[in-house]
């Protein structure tokens, strides 16, 4: 038989067990949503990430790690941005306000990985190498509807 001491001594250990346990599961499905995320950036991405950074590097003249985060943050709104073109349930008019919002979010963050006078210069020429596409007119949206 047990003592009172053995007894509480095992429900300690099957807690710790337990929280470990817990520990473990959430630790794991956190990273299956990264490792899910990084297959999303496929071959393609990548590249027209490349090359978007590339076409930015003349105004903002990013040294290698700079250029690194540029280009890894370009890649994720890309991800997102085809998420959004795919979705067949969204109307034309729920796509261009869901770009709109990334265009705008993906402006905001690039203030962390660039510097003010960096910054400054990409809200000057980010139209241009990343225009947002046009709104929607009411004739569009009825032919879209139709």
């Amino acid at each position: 038989m047990m003592t009172d001491g053995n007894s509480k001594k095992n429900i300690l250990t099957t807690l710790a067990r337990s929280t470990i346990f817990l520990c473990i599961i959430l630790l794991s499905s956190s990273l299956q949503s990264q490792t899910f995320y990084a297959l999303q950036i496929d071959r393609n991405i990548r590249s027209e990430a490349e090359k978007i950074t590339g076409e930015y590097q003349p105004y903002l003249v990013m040294g290698a790690n700079q250029r690194l985060q540029f280009k890894s943050t370009v890649a994720r709104f890309l991800v997102k941005k085809r998420a959004v073109a795919g979705d067949p349930k969204l109307s034309p008019r729920e796509k261009y306000h869901l770009y709109k919002r990334l265009y705008v979010r993906e402006t905001s963050e690039m203030a962390d990985v660039l510097e003010s006078y960096q910054w400054q210069a990409y809200l000057n020429v980010k139209q241009r190498i990343q225009p947002l596409p046009r709104a929607l007119t009411w004739d569009d949206n009825l032919m879209a509807d139709n």
